[in-house]
């Protein structure tokens, strides 16, 4: 078991340190028993692992309310309101499950198999618990939440729902055949988030490019 803190300055003062923790097992089942006899099975194994991690990349000063120089307003210096800010901002802490199998065969074949689990929760929505993702501005604290994630091939078919309660809607997230990501908007209510205190709708259609 392992217990890790970390703090980062890009957050803001009372959310600057996060805990994340790890706890791994593994149980040698080709020594019980029932299997050390079987001589055609020369190795098997279960690992367990369970463990939080935390995500802290947002760019430097996106907690803090910033000012900038504007035009001149009767031939005077003027500034102007550049950045809102959020004290709120904390970590994204994900929530990751493993189960691994390894197996030996005849001392000359190997074969291994994870089934893994990943959830992540939604910085300043802690309270709704762990959810498959989110979608939002991450200089404000109201959130679209990812409820359900049906994946089917290169489809996997979300719930959305706004932190409110108050509007949802059904979404695809598409892997098109360029390799890029594809929002589709399909039923119910439109993605708005808020930026410099207006509501701006996301379009029905967005592609997500992965940077390099």
């Amino acid at each position: 078991m392992a217990v890790r803190t970390d703090a980062s300055s890009r957050f803001g003062k009372d959310h600057r340190w996060g805990m994340f923790w790890s706890l791994g097992l593994m149980w040698n089942i080709k020594n019980e028993p029932f299997l050390k006899d079987i001589e055609w099975l020369t190795g098997a194994q279960i690992a367990l692992s369970t463990g939080t991690s935390g995500n802290s990349e947002i760019p430097y000063y996106d907690h803090l309310a910033l000012v900038s120089g504007g035009p001149k307003y009767n031939d005077e210096a003027g500034i102007y309101p550049k950045q809102s800010g959020n004290e709120e901002l904390s970590w994204e802490q994900t929530w990751s499950n493993n189960i691994g199998l390894r197996l030996g065969f005849f001392n000359r074949v190997n074969l291994d198999i994870d089934f893994y689990h990943k959830n992540l929760k939604v910085p300043g929505q802690e309270v709704f618990g762990e959810m498959p993702g989110y979608f939002g501005d991450r200089l404000d604290s109201r959130k679209w939440l990812i409820t359900d994630a049906d994946v089917d091939g290169k489809i996997a078919h979300l719930s959305i729902i706004n932190d409110y309660g108050s509007e949802d809607l059904v979404a695809d997230l598409v892997l098109l055949s360029n390799g890029t990501y594809e929002l589709q908007q399909k039923e119910g209510s439109s993605i708005k988030i808020a930026r410099n205190r207006k509501w701006v709708k996301i379009p029905k259609k967005l592609v997500f490019i992965k940077e390099n």
